[in-house]
Formats: C-alpha cells, sequence, structure tokens
C-alpha cells in the first residue's frame, strides 16, 4: 500500500495493482474509490495503516500500471526537491523500473511536461518569499538589495562559522549581481547559505548585507574572499575579529592579469618563465614575516635580461602585495601579506581557495541554462538550490560523506603539505622552488 499524488496535488492510493482516488476523510478513516471513475465501484477503507476493500472491482489489476504511476509521482517529487535538469530527473526515476513497465508510461515530451509544470506550480508570485517547505525565505528587500536566506540556514551559519563569499553577474537579471555566502559544513562541503541579488558592488551594500547577518548574533571565525576592496572593507568595519583569507586562486589570476596587461603573454609560454612567476606566487606559503627578505632574495636570483623584462611587473608586485620602499621605509601596500598569505592556513589545513564557491556558481548557471535570467526564473532556481541545501546538511550531520575531492586534486594536496612541513629543513629559496613545482 503506497500514497502518491496525482497530477491535481490531490492523494492516490495504490494497492494490489489498483489505484483508488481519496473520496473522503472521517475522524482516523480515510475512504477510498476506484480511480477508473464510471466503470467500476471498488471501494476501500484505511484504518490504521490497514486497508479494508469494502467493495470488489469490476476489472483485473494492473500491477505496471501502478508502478508506472509511482514513477511520475517520484518524477514530481524529485522535480520540485532539486535543481537537477529535467533529462536526468527522467532519467533517473525510469533507470530504477523495469523495462515492461517503460511501456505504461507516457512519451519522453509528456513527461517533460510534467516536470515543467510542477516546478511551474511551485512558482506562484505569492510563494517566491517562501521556500517549497513554506518557510520564509524572502529576509530583506529595499530597492537597492534583496537578501533570500532561512532561519535553518542562519543557524547553520551560527554553528559553522568558516565562511566563502563570492559575485556572479552572469546568474543574476541584466545589471544585477548574485552575491552568495557559503559556509564550511563538516570536513570539506561548503554550501550556500544566504542569496543576494544587488544592483551595485559598492560599500554600502557590502554595509547592509554584513550588518543585516550580523544583527541576527551571527559572527564568523574566517571569510575567504577574492580581491574585491569594497566587499573587504566591510567585512573588516562590520566583523573585525574575523580572519579575512584572499582566495589564492584569486591571487594567481591576478598575476596572470598583470602579465597580460604588459604583453608577456608570450614570453610566459617558455616553462622556465612560468615557473619563475609562480615562484613570487609560491611567497605566500612562506610565514608572512619572511616574505620581503625570501622576495629580494628571489629578485636576486633572477639574471639581468628576465630582471629587465619583469620591471614593471616586480614593481606592480611589490606595490600590490608587499609594500613599495620609499625614502628608508616600506609603505603599506594595496592587499596586507596577510590577506593572500596561505601559511596559517596550510597550518590548519583550512582551504586556500574560494573555488569550491566558483565550482558551485558555476554549476548554478548551467542550471539555470541561461545568461541573465529573469527574477522569476533566478528564485526558483534558489528555492529549489535551497531544498538541495537543507538535504545536503541533514547528510552531513547523519555521517554521510559528500563529494569527496578527487584524486588528482587530493595528491596535489598531500604534495604540497609535504613540501610545507619540510620548510624548516631547507633555505627559503629552495622551499618556494619546489612549491612553485606544484602551482
Amino acid at each position: 500500500m503506497e500514497i502518491i499524488k496525482t497530477q491535481k496535488d490531490s492523494k492516490k492510493l495504490l494497492h494490489d495493482g489498483y489505484a483508488y482516488l481519496l473520496e473522503k476523510e472521517k475522524c482516523d478513516r480515510t475512504y477510498w474509490k476506484c480511480d477508473k471513475r464510471g466503470i467500476c465501484k471498488g471501494r476501500a477503507i484505511v484504518y490504521e495503516e490497514k486497508i479494508n476493500i469494502t467493495q470488489n472491482h469490476s476489472h483485473p489489476p494492473d500491477q505496471k500500471e501502478n508502478e508506472a504511476k509511482k514513477i511520475i509521482s517520484d518524477i514530481k517529487i524529485m522535480s520540485s526537491s532539486t535543481s537537477s535538469s529535467t533529462s536526468n530527473i527522467i532519467n533517473e526515476c525510469i533507470s530504477k523500473s523495469n523495462i515492461d513497465i517503460c511501456t505504461k508510461l507516457p512519451k519522453q515530451d509528456s513527461l517533460k511536461q510534467t516536470v515543467r509544470r510542477t516546478r511551474a506550480s511551485i512558482l506562484r508570485a505569492e510563494d517566491y518569499n517562501k521556500t517549497i517547505k513554506g518557510e520564509k525565505i524572502l529576509m530583506l528587500e529595499k530597492e537597492d538589495i534583496m537578501i533570500y536566506s532561512t532561519e535553518t540556514n542562519f543557524n547553520t551559519l551560527r554553528k559553522y562559522k568558516r565562511w566563502f563569499c563570492d559575485g556572479t553577474f552572469d546568474s543574476a537579471p541584466t545589471g544585477k549581481q548574485l552575491y552568495t555566502i557559503h559556509s564550511l559544513v563538516g570536513i570539506n562541503k561548503t554550501l550556500p547559505l544566504v542569496y543576494c541579488i544587488t544592483n551595485n558592488r559598492n560599500e554600502e551594500t557590502y554595509s547592509i548585507i554584513f550588518n543585516f547577518i550580523k544583527n541576527k548574533e551571527i559572527v564568523p571565525i574566517s571569510i575567504t574572499i577574492d580581491f574585491e576592496r569594497a566587499a573587504i572593507n566591510e567585512i573588516k568595519n562590520v566583523f573585525p575579529e574575523a580572519k579575512i583569507y584572499g582566495c589564492f586562486f584569486h591571487f594567481g589570476q591576478c598575476l596572470w592579469r598583470k602579465l597580460q596587461g604588459l604583453g608577456l603573454q608570450n614570453w610566459y609560454k617558455n616553462e622556465n618563465n612560468q615557473h619563475i612567476i609562480k615562484k613570487f606566487q609560491a611567497l605566500a606559503f612562506l610565514p608572512p614575516d619572511t616574505v620581503h627578505d625570501v622576495f629580494n632574495q628571489l629578485i636576486n636570483s633572477i639574471n639581468d635580461e628576465t630582471d629587465e623584462i619583469l620591471s614593471d611587473f616586480l614593481q606592480y608586485f611589490e606595490t600590490t602585495w608587499l609594500g613599495i620602499v620609499q625614502r628608508g621605509r616600506r609603505r603599506r601596500p594595496t592587499f596586507d601579506i596577510d590577506l593572500w598569505n596561505v601559511f596559517e592556513r596550510m597550518e590548519r589545513n583550512l582551504p586556500r581557495t574560494n573555488n569550491s564557491v566558483e565550482g558551485w556558481h558555476n554549476a548554478f548557471h548551467m542550471r539555470l541554462q541561461i545568461c541573465h535570467p529573469t527574477l522569476q526564473k533566478l528564485l526558483q532556481k534558489i528555492r529549489l538550490e535551497q531544498a538541495a541545501t537543507e538535504l545536503s546538511i541533514r547528510q552531513i550531520e547523519t555521517g554521510q560523506e559528500l563529494d569527496r575531492k578527487t584524486k588528482k586534486y587530493d595528491d596535489l594536496n598531500k604534495r604540497l603539505k609535504r613540501i610545507f612541513d619540510s620548510f624548516e629543513n631547507v633555505n627559503s629559496l629552495e622551499y618556494i622552488d619546489r612549491i612553485a613545482c606544484n602551482l
């Protein structure tokens, strides 16, 4: 005996090859009639999870048809609770059935329409401020910003205090940004917990976002972000005790973009030249108080010809990441060493990058299937994503392992950790040379 939902969201009872529609509910009993209306007068009563057939059917049972109805019901459930593509939903649900049952299913186009109808039905305008489960999700609405989250998500942010923030324009309506806050839940899973749709990327916008969260009595231990000055400034203002980590991947991107801006792309194609630049990137793996000294050693180790080619790049690196020396004193850089340095993160086995968040943004954009979606389309996907997040949190907290790292990524981390652990036993230039070989 099993109860499923019909196309019109009412109940249907499946039992012994017959299907029943709900006729009425009275006290603790439910009364059912055969779904072959006008043909069969079969009746049943369910009481205390036991079924009593009160009137026999006038037609034979069809177990295959019931199985097909169950598959369609599963498709509806999956459509409303996941952000998987239409084809993936249908394939996953059908793969559980026998080939014989597939002959009882509607055609593919009809099944796809079922997915679309199901998803459309949960997107009535009055539901946009609620999750699929009916929990409030629109937490703040102003002229320039909307914040979507839930009390469940806020509790998760309170519990898991290492956050990762990133923004994108492609997944937001034209002229807007989708800025998300993720938390490291469990050992290695980052999950989206706050979605912000903003008109701007200025300090005022980030002040609204972070103060709103702070007013919920939520304070992070650390926040990993890219090198966006407006966001960094407001995190410092709102969460002065939180450690701000710059994304190591974005640090490397900044160096590459500078090389491009200086017209050194062809020079960089040479493997030896690549290795030189990666040594500058590897400075991030040194203790912060040794970076200046090793930077000078690295410059002195470069031949005169390369030094001349990289003169503008070296000036940029010193001004932006180290602080240039003037009148015997080192000025403050654009980005402090503590921001882009990863030595502490290596010691604590913390993520060095925002890559998991960038990966989520890429996957989310693929699920949207369009650049600059309408607000309605974006909210649809956010609600589905929230359902998936709630499931992931439940799985993690009940001991299930999600998204194991790939062997390639795991091997790289192990190599870097072995080199990192050897820091005390080798000279600094040899150390960054070994790190650079793995970047």
